[in-house]
């Protein structure tokens, strides 16, 4: 199967490092390695070594010079590059348009460090015939302060920053008994065209506009529960942790 990593954004939360490097390739972890090093490695511990990297022409020089064919990896890596800005449901299209994607696919974000258990997601995908796959975790927290209350305006708990998981246990909404809840992680899995042709091309964000519009067109998405770490490097806060991760 093939990953796709998308890392055509321009990096401005990281400023002034992503001046001088591509966010894709700043050093992580206690190696310090480029992260784009690091996604390679995720992937391939999982049997994936197909790659597909979407990417602006900007930063995408660093990015090939380093990787290369993949070949030093024991992969192949192939490129997609874009002009201009295109957002992740455009920059998915223009791959697919130029062919250069196949299903079925793993699409990963490329400001993402994770230890999701990929080989897990691609069994779940397979065993529910899904189009479509979501990866959740509930151990992450919110922000924010978080208030439930009897609908009448008394509150009943209120915590701060809270696991996503304990906002679930007490929500006082009536819900399905089997019901569970997660934060969206950056890592997707695919098995059918019609969201490449048709529903990438309907918004430039896939969770708050492109998989909305197929969930309402009946299409099979389901959900994949893994709470194994995971960091967004979208800011200085995460990219300070994430020179300590193992």
């Amino acid at each position: 199967m093939q990953a796709v990593i998308i890392a055509a954004g321009e990096g401005s939360r990281l400023y002034p490092l992503t001046d001088v490097i591509p966010k894709i390739m700043v050093p992580v972890g206690v190696d310090q390695k480029p992260l784009a090093h690091m996604i390679v490695e995720h992937c391939m511990d999982h049997g994936i070594a197909d790659f597909l990297f979407c990417l602006n022409e900007k930063n995408a020089k660093q990015v090939m010079n380093y990787l290369g064919d993949g070949s030093r990896f024991g992969c192949e890596i192939n490129y997609s590059l874009s002009s201009e800005p295109l957002g992740t449901a455009g920059e998915l299209k223009l791959a697919w348009e130029k062919d250069m994607i196949r299903l079925p696919s793993l699409i990963y974000y490329g400001d993402t460090l994770s230890k999701v258990n990929l080989t897990y997601l691609i069994q779940k995908h397979e065993r529910t015939d899904a189009d479509f796959t979501i990866t959740v975790n509930d151990k992450l927290t919110i922000p924010y302060g978080y208030v439930t209350d009897d609908g009448y305006g008394k509150a009943l708990t209120i915590m701060e920053k809270p696991l996503i998981s304990d906002m679930t246990k007490n929500c006082i909404v009536d819900v399905r008994s089997r019901a569970s809840a997660g934060g969206v992680l950056p890592i997707f899995y695919v098995d059918n065209e019609d969201f490449y042709e048709m529903y990438c091309r309907f918004g430039y964000d896939l969770v708050g506009q492109v998989l909305p519009f197929m969930m309402q067109n009946k299409y099979n998405i389901t959900v994949y529960h893994d709470d194994r770490p995971f960091l967004d490097l979208g800011n200085w806060k995460n990219y300070t942790k994430a020179k300590e991760w193992i």
